[in-house]
């Protein structure tokens, strides 16, 4: 039998709140058994965009900065949450400028209807993914907050793509967000007989 949706049932109860993100209780019906449920979420108040940000035909723009849920300085995309009334593309070009010192050439939102999602069972935070093409670097440089430290680094899309396969990129949303651009850079995953993914134009 295929599953069904869960009936949620009434509003969720906010358990905390700190900076944009919520801890929730919603109750919902589980339609198999008829069982009443009290699901624990966490709910971002605000939606994220992740920017695939290209100079040139082959090169990446990509950050390293301390994340403290892993207490680890990692590889990422830029990315940042929608401010008021801004469109995805806006945000991607706003924090694009903000925390590399890149100009967006021309911005694609590569899945218009439907976003990438964090974590299902337990998150319901999801981002838009945003291609920016012909970046080129801004004279006025990087305009980071208060408590941000931003590494920059420009490498080969093929090694960032390979940093991905390998694990030296840890974030999911990030690994996502980068399969998700290669089909509009005209790039193909390729597998050698033994398994080895590669990439080719």
């Amino acid at each position: 039998m295929p599953p069904k949706p869960w009936i949620k049932i009434g509003s969720h109860r906010v358990l905390a709140n700190i900076y944009s993100k919520e801890l929730i209780s919603q109750k919902y019906i589980n339609p198999a058994n008829g069982n009443e449920v009290d699901w624990g979420l966490f709910h971002a108040t605000k939606t994220a965009v992740m920017i695939v940000p290209i100079v040139g035909h082959d090169k990446i723009v990509v950050i390293r900065q301390f994340r403290h849920a892993i207490n680890q300085v990692i590889w990422e995309l830029p990315a940042g949450v929608i401010d008021g009334n801004e469109s995805p593309e806006d945000t991607a070009k706003r924090e694009l400028l903000e925390e590399t010192g890149y100009k967006a050439g021309r911005t694609i939102l590569m899945r218009p209807e439907t976003n990438l999602w964090y974590d299902p069972p337990s998150f319901a935070l999801s981002h838009y993914a945003c291609l920016a093409l012909n970046c080129t670097k801004a004279d006025q440089g990087q305009r980071l907050d208060e408590n941000e430290t931003i590494e920059v680094n420009l490498v080969d899309l093929q090694e960032w793509v390979i940093m991905c396969q390998s694990g030296a990129v840890v974030s999911n949303p990030m690994i996502a967000t980068t399969f998700s651009a290669l089909p509009f850079l005209g790039i193909k995953l390729q597998f050698t007989q033994d398994g080895e993914q590669y990439t080719s134009k």
